[in-house]
């Protein structure tokens, strides 16, 4: 099922696609269920991790995706923090920080 163009590269988005892998559809279902402010986000949060040259797996997003809604029951406060945790590090990535790509965890 078509759902329409990716509004980055323009490429067609098939649904199936998006749910080929049991954490793919973990991952779209998690995302569903939260709010217009904490699922944007997550989204944008989760793409910090993403490394330069490659896509960020299913299992990786999914894991950093419950570590993170773990660390608090208030979703308001959590979306503000990863809202201003992103434009940090996009702004320290614009002025070359080469440390801010991508983030890593241990």
């Amino acid at each position: 099922m078509r759902l329409g163009r990716c509004p980055v590269c323009h490429s067609h988005i098939h649904l199936e696609q998006l749910v080929q892998d049991e954490a793919g559809r973990q991952l779209l279902g998690l995302v569903s269920k939260l709010g217009y402010q904490l699922g944007p986000a997550l989204v944008a949060y989760l793409g910090l991790f993403r490394p330069e040259k490659r896509d960020l797996t299913n299992d990786r997003a999914l894991s950093l995706a419950q570590e993170t809604l773990a660390l608090t029951a208030n979703q308001p406060l959590l979306a503000e923090s990863l809202r201003e945790t992103v434009t940090g590090i996009q702004n320290n990535r614009i002025r070359g920080d080469k440390k801010a790509w991508p983030i890593t965890t241990t």
